[in-house]
């Protein structure tokens, strides 16, 4: 029996067979780092076939807090199926914490989570914020959210360069030398390093753009910059992902961060895929992809699925047009040939 969720969900949202993603792993021919963007039409036989699923956060009206609406704030999974909304403003700023079951897309009563109800009213007391337009990183291991930079209001907005650690419903706060303050910046961990990304601070009339890259250690809470300027005119409003797996499927080769999207001081966009790998060896490299590759965008979302090891990139605009497309794009390796596979997809549009 559907659960009343269930149905209204398939009255608003109904993914018909002609819009399902469709998956197959095929060889591509050269060895050469060579990714493969691919949308509908698609004519090729399937061996497997993953359906989409459009999840809506519809509501119990008797069973949830909904969050405020707000700009700036940032999401995250916390353990499975759990995720956490935080941070942002509206006419001033949020220091809610909201939960979803990212399962059936309800949200969860404030109740549930009276630690964090506790920790609100201690940031509330102390005049602590977390800001908007922040990074978030979760370590599932540690189970601690790390959330750098964003923008504070003061009487006058200003851009943070303070690292935020939430540990057992605890928050510390940590003032980061070597990092100038910024918005719209990307961060991910690893190892045991944040790493941080490009983002902008307002200079008065115009904002400066950061192409820099800047590892925190997590255990000093101290900064090593990693490269001056990787983009010449800087870059914000990207997203970045990282993939640091080795087994029999992957090498070292595909392992790293990869960027995408954003625009720099100049209002132009990125359209490249970009590989950046920090080891004995720093690199920053261009990824050659072929197929129908996504346009340039910003404010958009890009995920990493570890079952399929796939980048999902979906939504966002170019400042005239609002996209609604998705593309997946695959970088694993093929264990017989060596090569490269790609990921064909058919094109979901979210029609209202």
């Amino acid at each position: 029996m559907q659960s009343e969720w269930q149905k209204r969900y398939d009255q608003v949202r109904t993914i018909t067979p002609s819009k399902q993603i469709r998956i197959r792993t095929t060889p591509s021919p050269e060895r050469p780092m060579k990714l493969k963007f691919a949308q509908s039409p698609v004519q090729a036989l399937y061996t497997t076939s993953t359906k989409a699923t459009v999840i809506l956060p519809l509501q119990n009206e008797q069973k949830y807090t909904m969050p405020e609406t707000r700009q700036g704030c940032r999401s995250i999974e916390l353990s499975n199926n759990l995720g956490i909304v935080m941070g942002g403003h509206s006419h001033r700023e949020s220091l809610e914490f909201n939960f979803i079951d990212l399962q059936n897309g309800q949200w969860l009563q404030k109740q549930q989570f009276q630690d964090w109800e506790f920790l609100k009213y201690r940031m509330k007391e102390s005049n602590t914020k977390l800001g908007s337009h922040f990074s978030i990183n979760y370590d599932a291991e540690e189970q601690t959210l790390y959330c750098f930079g964003g923008e504070r209001i003061q009487g006058v907005r200003r851009q943070s360069n303070t690292l935020s650690k939430i540990q057992n419903h605890q928050l510390q706060q940590f003032i980061i030398n070597g990092i100038p303050p910024r918005r719209n910046h990307t961060s991910t961990l690893m190892d045991n390093q944040l790493i941080v990304i490009g983002g902008f601070e307002d200079m008065n009339t115009k904002p400066n753009y950061f192409g820099d890259i800047h590892s925190i250690n997590l255990n000093t809470m101290k900064s090593t910059p990693l490269q001056k300027q990787f983009m010449k005119n800087g870059l914000a409003y990207h997203q970045v992902i990282s993939v640091q797996k080795k087994n029999q499927y992957f090498e070292e080769k595909e392992n790293g961060i990869y960027l995408f999207g954003g625009k720099d001081q100049e209002d132009i966009f990125n359209s490249d895929l970009i590989q950046i790998v920090i080891g004995n060896q720093f690199q920053v490299n261009v990824v050659q992809t072929a197929g129908q590759q996504p346009k340039a965008r910003r404010n958009f979302s890009m995920n990493y699925d570890q079952n399929s090891q796939c980048i999902i990139i979906f939504g966002g605009t170019n400042d005239f047009e609002i996209f609604d497309d998705l593309y997946t794009l695959n970088i694993q390796m093929d264990t017989q040939t060596s090569n490269l596979d790609m990921i064909i997809v058919h094109c979901i549009k979210m029609k209202s």
